[in-house]
């Protein structure tokens, strides 16, 4: 189902002032992006330019500065992600800071030598967006990705699919990715996912691990995700009885880790 940039813009607004603190995972996957790029980088280009696509509060615009990468560029959709990324960069001399969606970068081709992504393609036609990777990156330009599949919420899926809502847009497949990359042009294209299980030792605190990251339902049907106090009520009263069972509660996310050159 597609979905809404309204609605994205919209969740990742709400959630730019606690991202950080509760965005675990997302931070400790991107520490993959920031290893590849300091191992590899330097060795090819004196000063790479660098883009960072759906670069969220900065956290790995900052960690590529104190490594003393310059030359960098954030792109991101929500303009209340980006303060939060001004206040963490904004001493950083040789930072750009753009609102775009990455579906359409305002740049032009052949600008970058490196581009990562940290959990923000999942928000975006693949296609369109390694289509547009492809674009702007140099020739024998670095890619790395990381991305969600579809086995990630999985639990969230089946407990409000029980009740008639889409609660979770579709992930693609590593398949589809690597036929979008192929598609596009890229070569020596690396894939890998694993699965990776969060608990959580109450409801509110699940919730607040989706809803307040800004990974919310963005689906563009409003009659699929609209959920009623009513079945909102019924949904975390079923949550609630597996906590009791089990005691804890669990989150599934599909980690999709994708490196490539142009």
């Amino acid at each position: 189902m597609p979905l809404s940039k309204t609605k994205i813009i919209q969740n990742f607004n709400r959630a730019a002032a606690a991202y950080d603190e509760l965005a675990s995972l997302q931070r400790k996957i991107g520490k993959s992006i920031l290893r590849n790029v300091a191992q590899s980088a330097f060795a090819e280009h004196d000063s790479p330019r660098i883009a960072d696509l759906g670069c969220g509060t900065g956290e790995l615009l900052k960690a590529l500065a104190d490594e003393g990468f310059e030359n960098l560029t954030g792109f991101d959709i929500s303009e209340a992600m980006l303060a939060e990324a001004q206040k963490k960069c904004g001493s950083l001399p040789s930072l750009r800071l753009v609102q775009s969606d990455i579906e359409s970068l305002p740049t032009d081709k052949d600008t970058f030598d490196v581009v990562i992504s940290n959990a923000a393609i999942q928000w975006c036609s693949t296609q369109k967006v390694i289509e547009e990777i492809r674009r702007v990156l140099k020739p024998c330009g670095r890619l790395w990705i990381n991305t969600f599949g579809p086995a990630t919420l999985r639990q969230w899926r089946d407990v409000f699919g029980d009740f008639g809502y889409d609660a979770v847009h579709d992930f693609d497949s590593t398949d589809k990715i690597e036929s979008a990359l192929h598609r596009t042009g890229f070569e020596r294209i690396e894939i890998v996912s694993y699965e990776v299980d969060v608990t959580f030792n109450s409801v509110a605190a699940m919730f607040d691990s989706v809803r307040k990251i800004g990974a919310g339902a963005a689906q563009a049907n409003p009659s699929r995700n609209h959920i009623s106090k009513p079945d909102l009520r019924a949904i975390k009263r079923r949550f609630e009885t597996t906590l009791k069972a089990e005691g804890q509660l669990m989150l599934t996310y599909e980690v999709i880790k994708i490196a490539s050159e142009s």
